[in-house]
């Protein structure tokens, strides 16, 4: 099995009906968005969804909570 040199996470959101909101359902590791749809739809396929995407988990750009908790920690600190 050949190695891999570059992997990435990318966030898979998803929703059922077409009226309700995207939901983050998971993750898959994939070496290109290709790869990252193929793992998606074979991984979170126990639903019929409306609509599903992923999201390079680099791409996601946090927003500081206003009130204190926590934030999204992308792994790029």
């Amino acid at each position: 099995m050949p190695v891999l040199d570059h992997v990435e996470i990318y966030e898979v959101f998803a929703r059922r009906r077409r009226e309700e909101p995207l939901r983050h359902v998971g993750t898959v590791t994939a070496p290109n968005v290709e790869m990252a749809r193929l793992y998606a739809r074979v991984i979170y396929d126990e639903d019929m969804w409306d609509a599903m995407v992923v999201v390079p988990r680099a791409a996601i750009i946090p927003v500081e909570p206003r009130y204190g908790g926590s934030s999204w920690r992308s792994g790029r600190e």
